[in-house]
């Protein structure tokens, strides 16, 4: 991290199986507000992914993570549609902060597809805020890139252009075998 990793650690998932937790870090951000994140890989089952997301919920109480604080809780939801109801589940303690609608909120390449999947046809990943963290969405920048909003990217390599901003990747990265899911970006501006 750019900034100090106060604490860290590990959130069992016993719907995931196998060696996939989720992890959670607390970052010493400038100013007086902690940057909490939690990074998951939740089931493609809709059962246990409810569970999940439930439990989820009782680790940020577990964590006691201060309301002030900015939460960020990314990575793969394995979410088939975009109004996927699992999703629900985090916000309704409203401490996260679902994108609205596909037509304002959620992050898209530059072609304006919101897709993560390798083939480009379902919502797999995502980042989810705190209210007071998505009041301070910026539009993604990255070199010269056109078409970058304050909606976020889901970066394609084979959507990406100029990629030569984004030098080493290739064209063909996004297409490699055994390739799921595109990568999911938000921007935020930080008092200092």
């Amino acid at each position: 991290s750019y900034y100090p990793i106060k604490s860290w650690g590990l959130l069992e998932d016993d719907n995931v199986g196998g060696t996939r937790h989720h992890v959670w870090a607390r970052i010493d951000i400038p100013g007086p507000k902690d940057l909490w994140v939690i990074s998951v890989h939740m089931s493609t089952q809709y059962t246990k992914r409810l569970k999940s997301m439930s439990d989820l919920l009782d680790d940020i109480e577990t964590l006691g993570i201060p309301a002030s604080d900015f939460l960020a809780i990314g990575g793969d939801f394995n979410t088939k549609k975009f109004a996927d109801t699992t999703l629900e589940t985090l916000a309704s303690t409203g401490r996260i902060v679902l994108d609205t609608s596909e037509a304002e909120d959620y992050p898209i390449d530059q072609s304006g597809n919101g897709a993560t999947s390798s083939n480009r046809t379902k919502p797999l990943d995502g980042i989810y805020t705190s209210q007071n963290l998505k009041n301070l969405r910026t539009p993604v920048v990255i070199g010269k890139a056109k078409n970058l909003t304050l909606r976020g990217l889901v970066f394609d390599s084979r959507e990406f252009k100029p990629l030569s901003e984004v030098s080493p990747i290739l064209e063909s990265d996004s297409a490699a075998k055994n390739m799921q899911h595109m990568a999911v970006v938000k921007d935020y501006a930080i008092q200092r």
